[in-house]
């Protein structure tokens, strides 16, 4: 698996704007077909519907799982948002077994934040990830310099073998300007107890449940023991005074008591927001090898996500 960035201002990128039918060319650029000198992550399209928008998007590997796309702008929001949803398998755009999520309040599907406005503005974006997983992260308009975030594809599970460690997670409410952590689902943390739909797995780690909801959490947790919030919007002054640090943790995943694994390739900061959108670092010396690049999200939150291609490390 080789990990490849994607980003709005390559040579030849497509261009994502309010309007129907553009998330789902963006991603059959990034996911299948590639874009100028940028490689695709190798995924593949089995079905696409030209009159609704829909798309199906199919990971690599030995035990694939789909994803539907619907960019029709048949949410409350129009053509600014699209909407998400996991299949154990499919036989046709619409026809799947086992969707996930099942039961969610924006029409069984998780919104993907595209624009503010319906109109060919274009936004800023960026997608990372491999043949199994991507982070999508799109500077929609709603708060400058600030990106709403989606997640789909294969955690890294604690339990081995794993047949359903498939992971999806985006946006909570339709239509919404707002950028706290009931809208922003993937920047949302909670305590371990809690699930608090921060996102779906495919199952749950016996396989018994079907499309479980699931909580997030991180070392940052430990700043505030109580509610859910978002990443990187609090925590301890930056630079850490005693030791001119700057602090973060893994991401991981839990089933209400149970660590389910970790999100790889996302880390979350333990102060507040303490770089600027955007910039990028390494040369960390318990992570050899490994670069981050900055993401602002969530009102003043932020996470890093890992930009070398060490996300299986």
């Amino acid at each position: 698996m080789t990990i490849r960035l994607h980003k709005s201002s390559d040579a030849s990128a497509p261009i994502l704007s309010g309007t129907t039918g553009e998330l789902n060319a963006l991603l059959l650029a990034c996911l299948v077909n590639g874009f100028g000198s940028n490689p695709a992550l190798g995924w593949t399209r089995p079905y696409y519907d030209a009159v609704t928008n829909i798309t199906v998007f199919l990971q690599g590997g030995t035990t694939p799982r789909y994803l539907q796309i619907d960019d029709n702008a048949s949410g409350a929001a129009g053509a600014r948002e699209a909407r998400a949803a996991g299949y154990e398998s499919m036989t046709a755009f619409n026809i799947g077994v086992d969707r996930f999520p099942i039961v969610f309040a924006t029409a069984n599907a998780y919104p993907i934040r595209k624009s503010n406005s319906l109109d060919t503005s274009p936004r800023n974006w960026l997608l990372i990830g491999d043949e199994r997983r991507f982070l999508l992260a799109i500077e929609c308009g709603d708060l400058a310099a600030v990106s709403s975030l989606f997640w789909f594809g294969d955690l890294k599970s604690y339990k081995d073998p794993d047949a359903y460690n498939c992971y999806i997670s985006g946006r909570g409410v339709e239509n919404s300007t707002l950028f706290a952590g009931a809208q922003e689902r993937m920047a949302s943390l909670n305590t371990i107890y809690s699930t608090a739909q921060n996102g779906h797995m495919m199952r749950g780690w016996s396989g018994a449940v079907k499309s479980l909801a699931t909580g997030k959490f991180s070392d940052a947790t430990k700043t505030k023991q109580f509610g859910v919030y978002s990443a990187g919007s609090t925590g301890l002054p930056y630079p850490d005074p005693v030791g001119n640090a700057l602090w973060f943790q893994r991401l991981w995943i839990n089933e209400t008591n149970d660590i389910r694994g970790e999100v790889p390739g996302i880390w979350i900061p333990l102060h507040a927001r303490p770089l600027g959108n955007g910039d990028t670092f390494g040369s960390v010396p318990e992570l050899t090898g490994r670069t981050f690049q900055a993401i602002n999200t969530a009102d003043t939150g932020q996470i890093f996500v890992e930009t070398s291609d060490t996300w299986d490390i």
